[in-house]
């Protein structure tokens, strides 16, 4: 992966306001919310599923019980992100903290939920649960492109959208911390699932139809739901969007590091020691020294590869959907580049043996270096890695459908050449459009690919086109197309076997 990858018993159904003093109410198993009407739907945000803030670098606890009616009216606070220093930090910030308005409040008080739901009376809907993207060093449920009120008007669906920790507050590797307690961020994710099971059914849908989904991080936090399920199950179905490679962790030494540089190296504990530091501290420190914390492969809530799981059945036997953009690697081509001056070759020889960054760099030589690294890192963070993915799970007799996005508008483009770039879907799937200057077919566009998100969710057995088991995926917004055609998965597919020896890996 780029930096870098849900009361018990039935009670009040969220209702459609009856006048505009009359707010939408939900009682729940810690106590009653309140939220807002909007045309067509009902809000609930910043509703608390753990314990906040948690105890830092520690797995969540079960939220706290609150008496008076609590007021889900207002956006929850982001969980600290990580935005390493340099040239960069600014673009990186605006693209993907909150695009059309000011930066997020962060802080370690952030474990919560926004709930949308429909204000139809109906009861069994369908819920999908959602995980941003970031690299799992950022990220939040409160970024504007994240609002699921379209789901819930539209499509009448409940849309959950989840926070959870990110860097080194999610993912710590502090070797003091057991390890199947270490990725936090993880836990989070599988502690607001838990909650929608336990909650869902007081805003009107059914713990039994969720479908969870994400984009790139939370693409990635979905399958490694899926490598090592929760049981019992708190999902039916999956959908995964750019949700790229890992190949290999981080090292421990990301942790060891830190603790140098906060002079806890002699502590007795060093994990109290650092515990004792404020957040912001810690958060400067590991921007102004790019020190990058990622998943332990714990075999508890991630594994190194999925790939090899598919055969013995440990993967969660669920109809998944992923797909990946046509140009996924534009902005981090262009972040590299604002970072400093690289060539193909001096980018590719930390990752490939000298043996072979020749090669590779040859496959992909058409062009400038922004051409070449955009090229590089579409195929091999995202594409290439879907192919044997989707190959894996389809021998394996899973049901898994494809997509490929090709769109790009004006309004949604950061820089020029960005294209379809990495996250620019975001706005179709939500169908909802805060940049200004939506065209006709972005629109139209929106409305097509919200309702194949919706009916996938609503019935996991098809999204609307052939699985990849007859070899073919839907090409999503080709050459201003408000809609999808079906193509051969090797219309996309022909530059990967270069990285066939790579992605078709065994071991856990």
């Amino acid at each position: 992966m780029f930096l870098v990858l849900l009361l018990l018993a039935l009670g009040a159904i969220a209702a459609p306001a009856a006048d505009a003093d009359t707010r939408p109410t939900v009682t729940l198993a810690n106590g009653v919310i309140v939220g807002t009407a909007i045309p067509g739907a009902n809000q609930f945000l910043g509703i608390p599923f753990a314990q906040s803030p948690p105890l830092i670098f520690a797995p969540p606890q079960p939220a706290q019980s609150w008496k008076k009616p609590l007021d889900a009216s207002k956006l929850p606070n982001t969980c600290i992100q990580q935005f390493n220093d340099g040239n960069s930090k600014q673009f990186s910030m605006k693209l993907f903290n909150n695009p059309t308005g000011p930066l997020l409040t962060e802080s370690e008080d952030c474990l919560y939920v926004n709930v949308y739901a429909p204000q139809t009376k109906s009861t069994g809907k369908a819920v999908m649960a959602w995980m941003y993207g970031g690299s799992l060093q950022f990220g939040s449920a409160s970024t504007i492109f994240y609002n699921g009120s379209s789901f819930a008007r539209d499509q009448d669906i409940i849309l959950v959208a989840m926070n959870y920790r990110t860097n080194v507050f999610g993912f710590s590797n502090s070797p003091e911390i057991a390890l199947g307690s270490q990725n936090a961020g993880f836990l989070d994710q599988r502690t607001a699932l838990q909650w929608i099971q336990q909650n869902i059914v007081q805003f009107g849908g059914d713990p039994k139809k969720v479908t969870i989904f994400g984009l790139s991080a939370g693409g990635y936090s979905v399958m490694q739901l899926l490598a090592v399920p929760p049981s019992p199950l708190t999902n039916r179905a999956a959908i995964m969007g750019s949700e790229g490679a890992l190949a290999e962790p981080y090292p421990s030494a990301a942790w060891e590091e830190l603790v140098a540089l906060v002079n806890c190296t002699t502590a007795i504990s060093q994990l109290a020691c650092v515990r004792k530091i404020p957040a912001t501290r810690i958060q400067n420190v590991i921007e102004a020294n790019v020190i990058n914390f990622l998943p332990a492969f714990d075999g508890v809530t991630a594994v190194s590869n999925v790939l090899p799981l598919f055969d013995t059945g440990r993967v969660a036997k669920v109809p998944m959907m992923t797909g990946t953009n046509a140009n996924d690697g534009t902005v981090f081509a262009h972040i590299i580049l604002l970072i400093g001056n690289i060539t193909l070759s001096e980018y590719l020889s930390p990752i490939f043996p000298a043996s072979v960054v020749d090669e590779v760099a040859a496959a992909f030589s058409t062009g400038t270096v922004y051409d070449q690294l955009s090229n590089f890192i579409t195929h091999f963070t995202f594409q290439c890695p879907t192919k044997p993915l989707t190959e894996a799970a389809t021998k394996a007799g899973y049901s898994i459908w494809r997509y490929y996005y090709e769109a790009y508008f004006p309004n949604l483009t950061p820089f020029n050449g960005a294209k379809a770039f990495h996250f620019s879907e975001t706005p179709e799937v939500f169908n909802d459009f805060p940049c200004k200057g939506a065209t006709s077919q972005e629109i139209a566009l929106g409305r097509h690919m919200q309702s194949i998100w919706a009916r996938f969710a609503k019935n996991p057995g098809s999204p609307g086109w052939a699985s990849v088991a007859d070899g073919v995926l839907q090409d999503i917004g080709h050459n201003g197309s408000r809609g999808g055609k079906r193509i051969a998965t090797s219309a996309v597919d022909h530059s990967c076997a270069i990285f066939d020896p790579i992605f078709n890996v065994s071991g856990p």
